[in-house]
């Protein structure tokens, strides 16, 4: 048989793990949030890369057309 008083203690020891469980969730969350942005940034990122690839190419290309010209 629960007092009064055990009854309140399991009250507010469900109510801590409760609070607890959300907290925890809430941490998965932002997490999950956290991973999905540095996906898209580590996409962004390759992509720019690769752009950067291609320009270089390119100026490369015309400073070596230039080159040729001038001689």
């Amino acid at each position: 048989m629960t007092t009064p008083r055990e009854g309140a203690g399991e009250f507010v020891t469900h109510r801590m793990l409760s609070a607890r469980r959300i907290k925890i969730n809430e941490l998965r969350n932002k997490v999950e949030e956290l991973n999905q942005q540095l996906i898209e940034v580590e996409r962004e990122n390759k992509i720019l890369k690769r752009q950067n690839a291609i320009r270089e190419k390119q100026i490369d290309r015309h400073e070596s057309e230039d080159s040729e010209v001038r001689t």
